[in-house]
């Protein structure tokens, strides 16, 4: 079989798969996760949508989303399960610019009364919402508190997992550099939100399946294109860039155990397939949700695709220039101070290339380019990017780690030049 037509099957059994999956999951009734459901709208109502652990804007827990997530699950009552599943629509009593302040009383009325006791219905339909093929059936047996020890067991293990076989397939020092980077970017406070947590998975399991299964290392465009696809079903756009920019590390340090390069066209090419898999499989929700529902949502998705392109943020509850949002936030002055700061990092970063051997640089350079993929994200979706920093930040885990590896790697090879 042709390449391309591998590529188009793999295509078409996730989006058959993908549709089933998340109709099914509709057929499960409302009123056996409604108890857990209002339990935890009840603990979020007192931890606050946005609570901060030891007041560090940076560790902010999102408790609004993981609440708009039940809502979600639970404003299914009585609608179509081919509706639900394709449209996810959510109810809110107050539908003002600031709404969602008060989605945790709204989210525990609707568990208590049901729909009919809410004013407003909105749809959330560009996204997939794949999250709830593991989160309705936990919400038959557990609350909010109860789901998140078990997201802290099984997140923790996988990382515990991961460090130990890099201990054994590559170094110690390796596993601490990817110890270091968890910490650096807030990693225990992850499991604390189911949000925050989907990318981690996919990225977790994936460096685990690259650095257990040969198959895998063999067939790595199809991989890559998969695991996209996968992102786009799973995720909010929180962190998608772990799930590409994890799995390149780990290639890149087995190229580097076998004495060998990931070429800089190998590192493009895997990434073209992940953002065709991830940009393909959730454009077909738009599509779908059309043809099954015959409703429209390309007028919604349109704009959103433009807010999301835009120079532009919405700042307590008004929209504002990026620019202005700085001046506002942090004032011209630390503005200019963290351009400065970002300026010498970055003229630091060249001159520690410059004294680097050159046959070894390019050995290594891969590495470098994986760390520019964040912030050319960044640089593109800015307006999501920076709307909802205290998330997002985390996909620098990737930056960060490559760039520590990078270090590590070609240290030994620096020549200093008078």
């Amino acid at each position: 079989m042709s390449r391309l037509k591998i590529f188009i099957s793999l295509y078409i059994v996730l989006v058959v798969l993908f549709i089933v999956s998340i109709i099914l999951i509709q057929y499960i009734p409302v009123r056996l996760v409604q108890d857990n459901i209002n339990k935890s709208a009840q603990q979020i109502q007192k931890e606050g949508i946005f609570y901060k652990p030891f007041g560090l804007y940076f560790l902010q827990i999102d408790n609004m989303t993981d609440c708009l997530m039940m809502n979600i699950i639970l404003s299914g009552e009585g609608k179509s399960p081919i509706y639900q599943a394709m449209m996810s629509e959510y109810c809110l009593n107050d539908t003002g610019n600031q709404g969602y302040l008060s989605i945790a009383k709204d989210t525990e009325t609707l568990a208590q009364k049901g729909p009919e006791a809410m004013s407003d219905r909105w749809n959330y339909g560009r996204y997939w919402h794949g999250y709830q093929l593991i989160l309705k059936p936990l919400l038959v047996f557990f609350d909010y508190s109860s789901i998140r020890i078990i997201n802290y067991f099984i997140l923790s293990s996988l990382s515990f997992l991961c460090l130990l076989f890099m201990v054994h397939r590559y170094d110690a020092t390796v596993s601490l550099l990817f110890l270091l980077s968890l910490l650096l970017v807030g990693f225990p406070v992850v499991p604390m939100t189911i949000q925050f947590s989907t990318c981690f998975y996919i990225a977790l399991l994936s460096m685990l399946g690259i650095m257990l299964c040969k198959k895998i290392r063999y067939n790595l465009t199809y991989f890559f294109f998969v695991i996209g696809g996968i992102t786009s079903f799973m995720d909010y756009l929180t962190t998608p860039l772990l799930t590409l920019g994890l799995p390149l590390v780990v290639l890149q340090l087995d190229k580097i155990k076998e004495k060998k390069t990931l070429t800089i066209n190998y590192i493009l090419v895997y990434s073209l397939c992940w953002f065709i898999g991830y940009a393909m499989l959730w454009a077909s929700k738009w599509l779908t949700a059309s043809i099954l529902t015959n409703v429209s949502i390309v007028d919604l998705i349109g704009n959103n695709v433009s807010l999301r392109l835009s120079n532009t943020i919405f700042y307590g509850g008004e929209q504002m220039m990026i620019s202005d949002m700085f001046e506002k936030t942090i004032g011209s002055y630390w503005f200019l101070f963290f351009v400065l700061i970002f300026l010498l990092l970055f003229s630091a970063l060249y001159l520690y290339c410059s004294h680097i051997e050159q046959k070894e640089f390019k050995k290594y350079r891969g590495l470098l380019l994986i760390a520019f993929l964040v912030p050319v994200w960044f640089l593109v979706l800015r307006n999501h990017s920076l709307q909802h920093i205290f998330f997002t930040w985390r996909s620098w885990l990737v930056t960060l780690f490559a760039l520590l590896l990078f270090v590590y790697y070609t240290k030994p090879y620096l020549v200093w030049k008078r």
